[in-house]
Order: C-alpha cells, then structure tokens, then sequence
C-alpha cells in the first residue's frame, strides 16, 4: 500500500519502529528503524506477520493485547520483541486501528525501553532525565500527574504561553487554556488514564502575544512495569493555520463568496427554523423572491466583472432596507431572497417591497458607467400560501414570474390562480417524458487533460436535449424539472448505460484508455437501487467499472451522510473512482471529507473564472488543492479557458483540467478523432 497515508503513517516518530499491518496481522510497510531494530531487510520483514518479531513466551499475552488493541482507541502494552540473531529487548507497543481507501489497517509504534529500563535503576527521578532531554525540543511538552496536576513543562511551552514555570507548576497551567475547552480537557485527560489509552484533543492555548491559539495535543499515560498510571505526558503542535482553513471552508459552504450573503443552502436552514418558530407562536412569516430585470445584457454587454460588482452594490442596498433580524441570501446568479420574521400586518410586507424596490431604482456607477436596474418581487406568506420552505419558495418564485410577466420593476403577491408556472412546469414534464422516448437526448464529451504530461486522461459525458422544434435545450432548463418530477431517474439510467457503451465502443476501437466522469445526482445516489443500477450498465455494456467516475456535489454526499459513506464504499469496492464536484461552492465539511473514499476534488468554475484577478478565489483555490493533496485527493479544475489561468493551476501542481481552453464538449465522433489525433495540452 504505497500511499500517502503509508507514508504519514511511516513520517511520524521516526525513532520508533513503526508497522502496518493488515487484518490478518501481516506487515505491509516498516520504517527504516524496524529494519535497523530487527536486523533484517524489508523486504524480508514484510513476509511476516507481527506476532513472528515477538519472543515466542510473549506471544500469548500479546495476542490478548492485540485483540483488545482492535478496539477504537487502540491500546498500549508492554512485550518482548525478538531480533533475527534470536537477542530480545523490552518493548513498549502502541497500536491503534485506521481505515483507508476502504480497508481496515493497525499502526504499531514500538519503542525499545531497554535503556528506559537501565536508566531507572540509575536515577532517581526519571522524569528528571526527561526533563533536561525535552527541554530544547521545538514543540511544547507537558507531564502532569494522576489528577492532572502540572509537573513538568519545557521551554518551547514557557515560550508559547509566556509564563514562568513556577506559574505553570500545580494548577497554574490550566489557566493557559481556553475556559470552554478547560473543564472537557481535564475530564478526557483522566478517561485516558483510567482506560489506559492514548488521548489526542484540540484546544485553545493562550499565547503570550497572539491571544487563543488551536493546538493539536497528543499525550498518552504513563505506566510503570506493574501497569500502576504515574501520570501523563504530550507534545503540542500549533494548528491554528489548519482550523481557520476549516472556517475559511464552512464560510464557503454557507456564505456566498461574491457578496458575502447567505448563500441558498444557509437561506433554506434559516427558513426552516423560522418556520419551527411561527408554528409555535402562530405567527407568519414572509418570504420575498426577488429577481433582477434584464441583468443577462448587463454580463453579456459589460461583461461578467461589471455584473459581479453590480450585484455586490445592489446586496448592500438591499441590506439597508433590512431590519437586523430579517434575512438577506443571494440564491445564485441575479436572485435575491428576503426572510421577514414577526410582520403584525401583510401590508407591512408591500412596505418592504417597495422600499426594496426603491433601494434599488438609483444609479450604479461601475468604471465611470452609469447603470440602472430594476426588480421583480414575488411574495408569498405563511401559513397561507405554503407549509414548508419548499412550497413557500416555489409559490415566492411563481409570483416573481407573475411580476416579470406583467411589466417589470414591481412586487407581486402570490395567489392559487396563478397556474402560468405551474402549466409551463406540466408542459416540461410532458416534454421531457416524450423526449426519453423518442431518443431525443444525447451525450457530449469534454476531454479531462493532466496538466503535468498534457494528454487526455478522461472525458464528461455531459446530457444535451436536441428538442424536434425547440433545438438545443440547456441543461439548466430541464434537469432542475426532472429532478423534482422524478424524471431524472431513468434519464440517469440512460446516461450511464449510453456513457457505457460508448466508453466500450472506443476500448474496442484501440483507442487509448480513459476515464468517463458521470455527474449523479442527488435523486439517483439516494435510490435505494443504485448500486445494482450502476452495476448493471456496466455488465451489460461490458466496460470495466475501473473505468468508471461518478461525479457527487457536497450538498449530494451530505445529505445522510453516513448511508453516503456506506454507498460510497460499496462502489469504490466495485473499482468505480470517485469525486466531489463544485467542491467549495456547498456544505464543506472536513470531519466527513476524510472519511469519503473519494478520488478527486472538483474545483468549481467560479473559482477558476477569477484566479488571476481576484485574490480571494485565488487564496480559496490554492488552499483547496494543498488540502486535497495532503489527504492523498487529486484535484481538477472545470471551466478553464484562458492561457493565464492554466498556468496558475499547474503553479499549484492541479492535477487535470477541463474547458473551452483545450476543447469544448464535442459529440461522439468528434471526441473520437480528437484522442485518435493525440493532441495534448502544450506545455
């Protein structure tokens, strides 16, 4: 297993032997000081299991550690090892149990205490000789007692916190930390010694001139031969840089990153918990749709940075017309949704409308242009028009339609007659039932090119509707219907047999082997059904499922997200990759994203589309790929189309890329000549 988690795994405690071992205890990787200590080679270590370095008279108590070893928090014991010239020496044996890329792993650290041993007999306090040992090591080390009592802290602490030894000694070192992380500190610290196991936690240090500051703490009990618990040691690593990375991703997941607003998935939760509120002190609550007039020739005449800065300006005019409880979210693109809580009257919802509309009627000067817009306002109200967030922004959206319709720059309240929406949605549902039918979708492909050697590596199957009257009907028309009409299933069913059976017709054609990325979406991952779907496209168009990639949003992995990792699981058991798409854009979290066996990180095109321009997609860009790197993800980047941004991405060592810069999406055939051509990406 030659990753970079083995290799984590082999970076950490270098003086110590570490082993991994698989499930049936045989060893699969050892750092070069097991090689040293045992006195053979490696590749002769890895032909054995780990209970053969072990003194045969130590093997029965060491099979009883290791069972309880199998255990979440591991276990730490003390045996006898065994070198190849048949010599033994004491051990002190930490093992705990992870999980990578699907299987079941346990990291062994032993450490030879014979000298450990030796030394206690000639001092008379080892901690002493600890002490002057640690006392220059770069990293803050602490030793407290039993109860937690402070016994020992070296300079790199005395330096982090700024206080006197004698000021740490006893309680005083508790002070240091952050009073909500105190008492859970404290509490854990004497669970590990009483179950005689290791303890990592992340908590608040105060720093002498930087004010709390996230470290990550590794300590572990002290135990003498006869397993009495002397106390606790551990080193410190700041890790304050790592947590904001994490805040700086939840606000991606919640914020929009243009304006700064809540962003549609905030919206929804802050609606549903208004609601909770209403139902319970029975009063109403208004939602606002509020949507841009004619904002498309504003980014098709001026371009797309006029249109962002144009927005921004009309968030913060809106924004003023706002008390401080209501809430302000930009849905995406020109969309605006307003939450009103605790109105006494529907008139004061028109107040709130106009007012908007007012905001808004003013001039924008943007680089020395005068620009004026105006709004269309949908409302709706519940309990009246709407039980739940779902329906209430439907109806918000139909009304916003309504307003459109009639003449622009106006507020319009919704009503049950308004079935304009509602017909064309019918009409959609009719169209898109009959176009499965009469074979009218087909699938494009966009090459997926690897920026080091610059050949294609991959390709999207992306869904086109080809309508007999209509032409060419945008994906973003039709598949928000499907999904909610359900449709998207046996369209998804489709696309994965057709992707199929196009990859295999290529495979047959001698053409060079490639991956095809699949977008699923969030109906069809959650159908209970999927797995055999998927298994079944790929049996009977006989691909090989290792040449298959299902593309997942954050929002479609999130919901229930610990079936998601189950399901994910099964499919990366049958071969099939893996990957996030419009990574950054959702739900970011990082607790589950280690736990997701995914391949690659997908990094949104609203990021690339500013990365030589704006700093902040820049920043949000380059710390996406170090962190997808240092959890052994690849990463590509979509909707590159400009020379300056390919040399960015390959700056930060992106792994692949996709966009107009090196194809657009091409039909079959065209796709077919172009890898048969084997042009690559110039470097």
């Amino acid at each position: 297993m030659k990753d970079n988690v083995t290799l984590d795994l082999l970076n950490q405690c270098a003086n110590d032997i570490i082993l991994l071992t698989d499930a049936d205890d045989r060893i699969i990787d050892a750092n070069d000081r097991a090689v040293a200590a045992y006195g053979e080679s490696r590749e002769a270590l890895l032909q054995r299991t780990l209970p053969e370095l072990l003194d045969p008279a130590a093997r029965a108590a060491f099979a009883r550690h290791w069972q309880r070893a199998g255990e979440p928090e591991g276990a730490i014991f003390a045996t006898v090892c065994q070198r190849s010239d048949n010599t033994t020496f004491p051990a002190e044996v930490s093992v705990r149990p992870i999980e990578a890329n699907g299987r079941q792993f346990r990291h062994s650290s032993i450490r030879d205490i014979g000298r450990r041993q030796v030394l206690k007999a000639s001092l008379p306090d080892r901690w002493e000789f600890y002490a002057n040992v640690l006392e220059h090591f770069p990293n803050p080390v602490w030793r407290a007692d039993p109860d937690g009592q402070g016994r020992y802290f070296n300079q790199s602490w005395l330096e982090f916190t700024g206080r006197t030894l004698e000021q740490e000694l006893g309680d005083g070192w508790v002070a240091d930390i952050h009073p909500d992380d105190r008492e859970d500190w404290l509490r854990a610290l004497r669970e590990a010694g009483r179950e005689r196991r290791s303890l990592i936690r992340e908590y608040r240090l105060k720093h002498h001139s930087e004010g709390y500051r996230w470290i990550y703490d590794q300590g572990k009990p002290c135990l003498d031969t006869d397993g009495t618990l002397l106390g606790y040691v551990g080193a410190c690593h700041d890790v304050h840089a790592e947590k904001q990375l994490q805040e700086q991703l939840r606000y991606i997941g919640q914020y929009d990153p243009l304006t700064g607003l809540p962003n549609q998935t905030l919206l929804e939760d802050r609606l549903r918990q208004a609601l909770a509120n209403a139902r319970r002190s029975k009063k109403q609550i208004v939602l606002l749709f509020t949507d841009l007039d004619c904002f498309k020739i504003v980014n098709d005449s001026l371009g797309y940075k006029v249109g962002d800065r144009l927005l921004q300006q009309v968030a913060q005019r809106l924004k003023h017309c706002l008390r401080e409880g209501d809430t302000l979210s930009r849905r995406g693109g020109d969309e605006f949704l307003v939450i009103l809580s605790d109105l006494k009257h529907v008139e004061d919802a028109a107040h709130v409308a106009e007012k908007l509309l007012q905001s808004l009627a003013g001039p924008y000067t943007i680089d020395g242009i005068d620009l004026h817009i105006s709004a269309s306002i949908g409302i709706s109200i519940y309990p009246d028009d709407g039980q739940d967030a779902e329906t209430l922004l439907r109806n918000a959206d139909t009304a916003m339609y309504f307003a459109k319709q009639n003449g622009r720059n106006r507020y319009q309240f919704f009503t049950p007659e308004m079935n304009s929406r509602a017909y064309e949605y019918l009409m959609m549902q009719n169209h898109l039932r009959r176009a499965l039918e009469r074979g009218e979708f087909e699938l494009n492909y966009q090459p997926q090119v690897e920026l080091r050697k610059g050949a294609i590596v991959g390709v999207e199957a992306l869904l086109r509707w080809r309508h007999p009257e209509s032409g060419m009907i945008a994906p973003s028309q039709f598949i928000p219907i499907a999904e909610e009409c359900g449709l998207i299933v046996p369209i998804g069913e489709w696309v994965m047999h057709e992707a199929c059976r196009q990859g295999r017709l290529w495979q047959e054609a001698g053409l060079p082997p490639l991956t095809i990325a699949i977008n699923l979406s969030a109906v069809q991952f959650h159908k209970e059904d999927i797995l055999k779907t998927i298994e079944q496209a790929c049996r009977e168009n006989r691909l090989d499922p290792s040449r298959l990639e299902l593309e997942l949003t954050e929002g479609t992995v999130m919901q229930n997200a610990e079936d998601a990792i189950m399901i994910l699981r099964e499919l990366k058991a049958m071969g099939i990759k893996l990957s996030i798409d419009d990574f950054g854009t959702g739900y970011s979290s990082l607790s589950y994203l280690k736990r997701f066996p995914i391949d690659r990180l997908k990094v949104d095109q609203s990021f690339v589309r500013d990365i030589t321009s704006n700093e902040d997609d820049a920043e949000i860009t380059r710390a996406i790929i170090g962190m997808a790197h240092g959890l052994g993800l690849k990463v590509i980047a979509e909707g590159v189309e400009h020379e300056d941004q390919l040399k960015f991405l390959r700056w930060q060592k992106c792994d692949d890329m996709q966009g107009y810069y090196f194809s657009r999406p091409l039909q079959a055939g065209a796709f077919e000549d172009l890898l048969a051509s084997g042009r690559t990406l110039k470097n």
